[in-house]
């Protein structure tokens, strides 16, 4: 019994360092794999302003299923995630996508990530493919809200993609918005968002193993040491 506690205490521990992806969405299961504008039932998200939702073929839009249009006209359009993420100190925070051009107008668009933080956060790097700023960043601070946008995306710019991700110095959480300011009715066309969040270092699964298994060992031999000294 005490050998299957180890083990079981063994997997226990390896389950809670494993790094994990929160939230992953190619938008093919929204309106019964249809085409929608103005949609605004997204199962992962928030729409604000108009935002369409298209089916691979229609409306002159390529992508893979489905796909997710920032079409505003009168105010900019964007989709806000409904779940807020966690993370504590030294985990490490990634929100990528895959973004093109509008496909149906010669408009010049942009597209934004913005990320909206419990309070200030700080953090020990981040670095972002999105054109501005680019490269890393160590070290500093996020306002509680942080937004990052990338311009001069052109009608035939192709899927392409963009990720900002950041290394956290304190505990806290973050909600993500991603979106355009564009107001013409054709807005850059977005897919394939993933969030991610890996754990802190921690020591590798072969390591925890040895080591529980080195608690386990001890455990036994103190225990048979009690018994003998129990008996004598």
């Amino acid at each position: 019994m005490k050998r299957i506690a180890c083990i079981i205490a063994a997997a226990a521990v390896l389950a809670s360092t494993s790094n994990g992806q929160l939230l992953a969405d190619n938008f093919n299961s929204e309106n019964g794999g249809n085409s929608a504008q103005s949609y605004a039932s997204f199962a992962n998200w928030t729409a604000t302003g108009q935002v369409s939702l298209f089916r691979n073929g229609s409306n002159g839009i390529n992508c893979s299923g489905l796909c997710v249009a920032f079409d505003g006209l009168d105010f900019p359009s964007s989709i806000t995630a409904k779940q807020t993420f966690s993370f504590v100190l030294g985990d490490v925070m990634r929100f990528s996508f895959d973004v093109s051009g509008n496909q149906r107008s010669a408009e010049v668009d942009n597209i934004f990530l913005r990320l909206m933080f419990g309070s200030a956060q700080q953090f020990t790097s981040y670095s972002s493919f999105f054109g501005f700023p680019g490269g890393s960043t160590s070290p500093g601070s996020f306002a509680s809200t942080f937004t990052i946008a990338r311009s001069g995306i052109a009608q035939t710019a192709p899927f392409a993609n963009f990720w900002l991700e950041f290394t956290a110095a304190t505990s806290g959480s973050v909600q993500y918005a991603l979106g355009s300011n564009s107001v013409d009715g054709f807005g850059p066309v977005v897919d394939n968002v993933l969030v991610t969040r890996n754990a802190a270092v921690v020591p590798e699964p072969s390591a925890w193993t040895m080591i529980l298994a080195g608690l386990c060992v001890l455990s036994s031999v103190a225990r048979r040491r009690r018994n003998f000294y129990a008996r004598g």
